[in-house]
């Protein structure tokens, strides 16, 4: 699978250009750039999941694998940064009029999205012949188990966005503490999953990413401005980011016990910033990789289903390059069915009435 990882950095190298005259250092987090950006790692989600339900045997096949490996977690940092810096963004601006609604038009509709997901795993599922209780059925639902679908982030997105929801409603004037209280109760979380589910560290070992992303939103300002204040600075930044960053990573894998999930938590914050520091000077985007990231829920939440029927044909057994691009085919087709029901559902549901 080395030749898809191949195709994916070409087509993110096209349209990357240099940041030049004109080119406002508020950019690198804009809507075109971190879509752009959310896209390639959509590709790299999918990318990772497909690897679970073939076996490489070619060596071109496993090299691929490989870089799948070294990512880890790291293709879903992003996500939790972007949407942190996002949330905090739209509540500065709209202050309670954004907050007090939001477990409707943010918990509620992500959860009715991904229910209606779920349903389409099940109607899948059985059609393939497998059975599932009523208790697991019903905690799919809440995201806390799966019927083959992805779960864990979903869950721990619910739990940010009520913790976010949480914290502003208390604090809603004074943002930097609000910010402290959703950082500290996202610690809290991390702490409680690890205790409930100490094996599935995937489950909470990213989600500081979110309450980082809120930091760089309330100081953003400072933030950019330290990074622009000269090429010096700016060149001994990336690399201290860098340097950490590359650190931190080798360490978790050279390190077990107790020491490994606070390397782990520090070396996904890293990659976030490193990421961000970067796009102060290289502006990185195209339309393909806008749609996949206008499109992240949809890609990720949908794209084992074509995975889960093209196994059961017996497609990954006959050819792996089919079965890929029969599945990538399948899901982005799907992701554009769902996404036009779910608009028509969702103006029915959290439209504003006049």
């Amino acid at each position: 699978m080395l030749i898809f990882y191949l195709l994916l950095f070409a087509l993110t190298l096209w349209g990357v250009r240099w940041a030049g005259k004109g080119f406002l250092p508020e950019e690198c987090l804009s809507r075109s750039v971190t879509d752009s950006v959310k896209g390639v790692f959509i590709i790299l989600v999918f990318l990772s999941h497909f690897a679970g339900y073939v076996t490489y045997v070619a060596p071109i096949d496993k090299a691929g694998k490989s870089i799948s490996a070294w990512l880890g977690q790291l293709i879903v940092t992003c996500f939790l940064f972007y949407s942190g810096y996002g949330v905090c963004e739209a509540i500065q601006k709209r202050g309670a009029a954004y907050v007090f609604p939001f477990p409707k038009n943010r918990i509620g509709k992500t959860l009715l999205h991904f229910d209606l997901a779920v349903l389409l795993f099940l109607v899948v599922r059985l059609c393939l012949g497998k059975t599932f209780s009523l208790k697991n059925i019903l905690l799919s639902l809440v995201a806390w188990e799966s019927l083959g679908n992805s779960n864990w982030y979903i869950f721990a997105v619910l739990m940010l966005y009520l913790i976010t929801w949480l914290a502003f409603l208390l604090v809603q004037k004074h943002h930097k503490y609000a910010a402290v209280l959703v950082t500290v109760l996202t610690v809290g979380y991390v702490v409680v999953l690890r205790a409930v589910r100490p094996r599935d560290t995937w489950w909470f070992d990213t989600v500081l990413c979110y309450p980082l992303g809120m930091w760089v939103s309330l100081l953003r300002r400072d933030f950019l401005r330290w990074l622009t204040k000269s090429n010096a600075v700016y060149g001994v930044s990336v690399l201290g980011l860098l340097a950490a960053f590359l650190a931190t990573h080798h360490l978790r894998s050279a390190i077990g016990g107790a020491a490994w999930l606070p390397l782990q938590i520090a070396n996904g914050m890293l990659f976030c910033l490193l990421l961000t520091a970067v796009f102060l000077k290289v502006k990185v985007g195209n339309r393909l990789l806008e749609w996949c990231g206008q499109y992240t829920f949809e890609l990720f939440i949908l794209q084992r289903i074509p995975m889960l029927i093209f196994k059961a044909m017996g497609i990954a057994e006959w050819n792996l390059y089919a079965f890929f691009l029969l599945s990538l085919g399948a899901t982005v087709g799907l992701a554009f069915g769902f996404r036009y029901c779910t608009d028509r559902l969702d103006r029915l549901l959290f439209a504003k009435k006049k």
